[in-house]
């Protein structure tokens, strides 16, 4: 079941829009110019989640791991906020057990046709998905145990607003974890995603400032940070 908000364009998002609407027109005039090949989105969403699945990421991002460090119980709501490909939704399902529920969530709409093949394909009886909004991941009220992101908050454009919704979305005694990139030369290249990057003293500084408590990092993962945050008792 695909859970589908309805949307309006903010005023910057508007405002992109008629940037990118302009340019076209602009681009249109220039008689000269020749149309580039471009890469069907088809095609381009096949390549990320090949990106995503590479046989390598298992290795080094260690998602039984991962999960298994969220401490999940049977019977818990969870969502994965930028689910992507749902790499991490057999690990989470299996976690959250037949009568627990997970929230796979994007906000790009083809990505969420995916995630429902995945579902399908799988056979998830605990999992259903969620298109968002850039700003807003949409996630109802007091309602989640655990809520992860991985490899995600670097792009999320006004953090603050966005981390406030999350903590709004936490059942009590909830937590956030988010996993990501830090700046520096120790990623190496062929790792999937690793050209995006954030400060892990950044991301708790946000997420402080949104109201949030670090609850404990994890250090396991060769590449990354793993923090978790609670709401004040």
């Amino acid at each position: 079941m695909t859970t589908r908000r309805s949307r309006s364009p903010s005023p910057r998002w508007q405002a992109v829009g008629s940037l990118f609407l302009l340019l076209g027109v602009l681009l249109g005039a220039c008689g000269g110019a020749q149309p580039r090949d471009r890469i069907p989105r088809q095609r381009s969403v096949e390549r990320y989640v090949a990106m995503l699945e590479g046989d390598g990421r298992v290795e080094w991002q260690k998602p039984a791991e991962l999960v298994a460090a969220l401490e999940i119980s049977a019977g818990q709501s969870i969502a994965d906020v930028g689910s992507g490909s749902g790499y991490f939704l057999p690990f989470l399902a299996d976690a959250a057990g037949p009568t627990g529920r997970v929230v796979a969530q994007d906000i790009d709409e083809e990505h969420i046709e995916v995630l429902e093949a995945r579902i399908e394909r799988e056979g998830f009886t605990n999992v259903e998905t969620l298109l968002g909004d850039p700003d807003d991941p949409g996630l109802a009220a007091g309602t989640f145990d655990v809520i992860l992101l991985v490899d995600v908050y670097h792009h999320v454009p006004e953090t603050g607003p966005f981390l406030r919704s999350l903590g709004d979305a936490l059942a009590p005694g909830g937590r956030i974890a988010i996993v990501d990139f830090p700046p520096g030369d120790h990623v190496p290249e062929s790792v999937a995603g690793s050209r995006h990057r954030i400060a892990r003293e950044r991301v708790i500084a946000e997420a402080v400032a949104a109201g949030l408590v670090l609850h404990r990092e994890h250090t396991f993962i060769e590449y990354q940070f793993f923090v978790e945050f609670t709401r004040p008792e």
